[in-house]
């Protein structure tokens, strides 16, 4: 995941891990610890969205392993991880917490005009 993103921008976060399709049960992405979207294998629709403060998330390319939030605000900064459970045997492994730090880009910086000094010899 990248550490920074430019306000208004957006972000890919996934949740790697080796757990087969046929036995991953569910994913569950966090912020600082509390649920912001969530993936049920079996369930009708598979994905639920929860509020993300200062952030969009596009649900619609939303799949089991990767979210993608939008128009990020200074609010989204902060620590994300992800969950992955299995069904049988019940086991729930979480991510480490990764930082995320949202700023405001500066415009481009111009360098002034040269100033051009004619030397008049006395």
């Amino acid at each position: 995941m990248e550490r920074w993103v430019a306000r208004g921008g957006s972000i890919r976060l996934r949740c790697v891990h080796d757990v087969p399709s046929h036995l991953l049960d569910k994913v569950v992405f966090l912020r600082h610890g509390t649920k912001i979207f969530q993936y049920i294998r079996n369930r009708k629709p598979p994905y639920r969205n929860f509020t993300t403060p200062g952030a969009v998330l596009n649900i619609a390319l939303a799949t089991e392993n990767s979210i993608i939030l939008q128009n990020l605000e200074f609010a989204a900064s902060g620590g994300y991880s992800c969950e992955v459970s299995l069904d049988t045997p019940i086991y729930t492994k979480a991510s480490t917490e990764k930082q995320l730090t949202v700023f405001q880009a500066s415009p481009p910086y111009r360098l002034p005009e040269p100033v051009h000094y004619l030397r008049r010899d006395p």
